[in-house]
């Protein structure tokens, strides 16, 4: 240890670098940057999700009024005709 291939010589921290050792402190820091990096993921994926949900709720919702409005308006012009016709006999 503290040994390089070509036979010089390092100290032992250079030499953890050289052979990609990593100190348990650079573990704990990568294992926290991808749990972040997982944690963002996930809530960007979530409010993603909530949005989508959200403009489907309002969706349905315009859909039920538009055909609500429309069987209303539509049973209203029958009235309408069934009077007139009425009228006329």
């Amino acid at each position: 240890k503290g040994w390089r291939k070509d036979g010089g010589s390092v100290s032992p921290r250079r030499s953890s670098d050289l052979w990609g050792v990593m100190t348990s402190q650079e573990e704990a820091s990568s294992f926290r940057r991808f749990f972040q990096y997982v944690e963002d993921s996930g809530l960007r994926t979530y409010d993603g999700l909530v949005i989508q949900n959200a403009s489907d709720i309002a969706r349905e919702s315009d859909r039920l009024r538009n055909h609500t409005n429309w069987a209303y308006l539509q049973e209203k012009h029958h009235k309408k005709r069934r009077q007139e016709e009425a009228i006329r006999r």
